[in-house]
């Protein structure tokens, strides 16, 4: 089974999809049947990528094992000054957001709990060449998940990619709540300044 293959959108734009797994052609089909009901752009401009949810049980310990293989070469502290575990625009913003820091001790905690993360949770898609995987805890009662992607970098060798985190209860699930999240900050002209300030160093790299 392929680890790589092609899908095209439904404005004929054709991607590479290039991940750790091996697809099965189901898994392929629906790649593909994803691709075809969005633009290239549409599907990335979008808030949240698609659910991704028949990940076979071989497929869930390949890539906690390939994940291991990445975090077990080091501390957090090395893994994140080697950038071996790296964090997107998104993440960042999200970290913000829900503990109102984006210092480093934040950081390397975030990374202290991928490397105890054991189960995944799901995957997702977002036109990207490679899916995101939310990652949990067995037992955890945080119930605290981290959506990550593997990233190609030099000669074949792959890094982490943080791409969001959360601490998620079912009442952090619906809008409404979202909404009240995003109103805590909008009232709070410290907070708001100090978000702004992560979206235009983004956007200045």
């Amino acid at each position: 089974m392929p680890t790589s293959f092609y899908v095209e959108f439904k404005d004929g734009y054709k991607l590479k999809i290039d991940d750790i797994i091996e697809f099965t052609p189901s898994q392929i089909e629906e790649v593909n049947l994803i691709a075809l009901q969005w633009s290239y752009q549409e599907l990335r401009d979008q808030k949240y990528g698609i659910d991704f949810n028949n990940l076979t049980e071989s497929q869930k310990t390949e890539i906690v094992n390939f994940k291991n293989s990445i975090v077990g070469t080091g501390n957090s502290q090395f893994l994140y000054k080697n950038k071996l575990v790296r964090f997107g625009e998104h993440s960042l913003i999200r970290i913000f957001e829900r503990v109102g820091s984006k210092s480093l001790p934040t950081i390397i905690g975030i990374i202290d709990k991928i490397q105890k993360m054991n189960e995944v949770y799901k995957g997702q898609w977002k036109g990207f060449p490679q899916l995101s995987y939310t990652l949990k805890m067995i037992g955890d009662i945080d119930n605290f998940k981290i959506s990550i992607s593997f990233i190609p970098v030099n000669q074949g060798n792959r890094v982490i990619k943080v791409i969001t985190v959360s601490n998620i209860n079912p009442s952090e699930l619906s809008p409404t709540s979202q909404h009240r999240m995003e109103q805590r900050i909008g009232e709070n002209p410290k907070l708001s300044q100090m978000l702004k300030k992560i979206k235009e160093q983004f956007n200045k790299d």
